[in-house]
């Protein structure tokens, strides 16, 4: 059966067709996704500690870099950034996935006799 559509009909069913694409396209792309977050943006370890970060509202696959991994290293799994404290100084951790990223400001202390050493702003370590 052949059921011709004056210029009305066609109108009508292709304001309902574009109705449905835009209701289509609204579910499958929901609009911002949560940007990654992490439970600490600063972190103090001492040489030879491990610290670790929880990782929530990931988009995709997370990866983690250290600014310099002679100081600190770090390694991403199931939600959580492992940060080791391999000398004393400090490095941004960046922790990153599809769709945003966060920094993790570290200061790796040094440790004598298992006590990391502190000083005050200008007084050198003793």
């Amino acid at each position: 059966m052949n059921f011709p559509l004056s210029n009305q009909g066609h109108r009508d069913l292709f304001a309902y067709l574009a109705a449905v694409f835009v209701v289509l396209l609204i579910l499958v792309h929901p609009g911002d996704v949560p940007p990654l977050n992490v439970s600490s943006s600063l972190l103090q370890i001492k040489v030879g500690n491990t610290a670790s970060i929880n990782v929530s509202d990931a988009s995709g696959d997370v990866s983690a870099r250290s600014s310099d991994s002679n100081i600190a290293t770090v390694s991403y799994d199931h939600g959580a950034a492992f940060i080791k404290g391999l000398s004393a100084g400090s490095v941004t951790i960046t922790i990153w996935d599809k769709e945003s990223s966060q920094r993790v400001a570290v200061a790796v202390m040094p440790s004598v006799g298992g006590e990391a050493v502190t000083s005050a702003p200008g007084v050198p370590a003793t």
